[in-house]
């Protein structure tokens, strides 16, 4: 799911900047990514980090996620006459990034 996610936020990102709406595209992919790496790397610190890992990781990833809170009212879409807001992306972002590393795990073990 990663593996869609990021490349195709990237490419309409990239069609946005290069259709003028630069800042735009980058509040996007902000809204779009970095929920995905926070929610990502916090499960990482709860599960397999130490005791400071747990701390920090979660306190760092909830400053990040405040942060893409701050800044989603401008972040939606409306594709095909449908609105898309950026609490979905978001929240979208969010989902892709708790399923990241079981894909990952999974795709190791098909390898061994």
């Amino acid at each position: 799911m990663a593996l869609l996610w990021f490349p195709l936020t990237l490419t309409i990102a990239v069609v946005f900047a290069l259709t003028g709406e630069f800042w735009f595209a980058i509040r996007f992919l902000a809204v779009c990514w970095i929920p995905g790496i926070s929610v990502g790397a916090v499960k990482w610190c709860l599960v397999r980090g130490d005791r400071w890992q747990q701390i920090g990781g979660t306190i760092f990833g909830l400053l990040l996620l405040a942060f893409v809170w701050w800044i989603l009212p401008g972040a939606g879409l409306v594709v095909f006459k449908h609105s898309i807001s950026g609490f979905t992306l978001a929240l979208v972002s969010a989902v892709v990034g708790l399923l990241m590393p079981l894909e990952m795990a999974e795709v190791a073990k098909t390898a061994n």
